[in-house]
């Protein structure tokens, strides 16, 4: 399952960018949810960022890696 989310927060965007396609990214719930709440970031250059702490759960516990890990996450959005 995916849903569309927006790569800059929805409450930082300005009207044209709210419509910009560009904007925008499939992801799973999880990711979904990270992005919005802050355990995920991508940058202006597409570039993944985990949240250090994450990232230090993600090397420990089997149920961290399996969604913030190294694989599965990319370091960086890949463009069709």
């Amino acid at each position: 399952m995916l849903v569309v989310t927006h790569i800059k927060p929805r409450r930082a965007d300005t009207c044209a960018e709210r419509l910009d396609p560009q904007n925008g990214i499939a992801a799973c719930p999880t990711h979904d949810v990270a992005l919005h709440t802050g355990l995920l970031a991508i940058d202006h250059e597409l570039r993944v960022h985990v949240r250090p702490d994450v990232k230090a759960a993600a090397q420990t516990d089997p149920a961290a890696r399996s969604s913030f890990g190294r694989p599965p996450l990319a370091r960086r959005l890949l463009l069709p």
